[in-house]
């Protein structure tokens, strides 16, 4: 049986992808104020995981001690397997899908 994500922190991360508050990047979790779907992940759970992000040029900014993947705190916390962080890189950096697009994915699959 596939574990399903922490349902409150679901929620959050896609009222925040639908927001139109974050500007979506690539290939980072954060760069230049620019986040990729992760990176709205980590600034959702902030508070949660005691995490910070930290500036790290030339990279962007590290939160916990990742550039481009979650760090194994936010994947434990949320819920989000390393299988699935996978296939959401996918859709923000090789697919340019949107977070609208993004949002509606993990809506109906997690």
């Amino acid at each position: 049986m596939r574990k399903k994500m922490n349902p409150k922190v679901k929620a959050k991360w896609l009222r925040a992808l639908r927001s139109g508050k974050y500007k979506q990047g690539y290939y980072r979790l954060k760069l230049k104020n620019k986040f990729c779907c992760l990176g709205v992940l980590c600034d959702v759970v902030q508070k949660d995981t005691k995490l910070e992000w930290e500036k790290a040029p030339p990279f962007g900014e590290k939160f916990g001690d990742k550039f481009d993947f979650l760090p194994k705190q936010v994947r434990q916390f949320a819920g989000v397997t390393c299988s699935t962080q996978q296939v959401l890189i996918k859709k923000n950096d090789q697919h340019g899908l949107s977070f609208v697009d993004i949002a509606n994915w993990i809506q109906e699959n997690l």
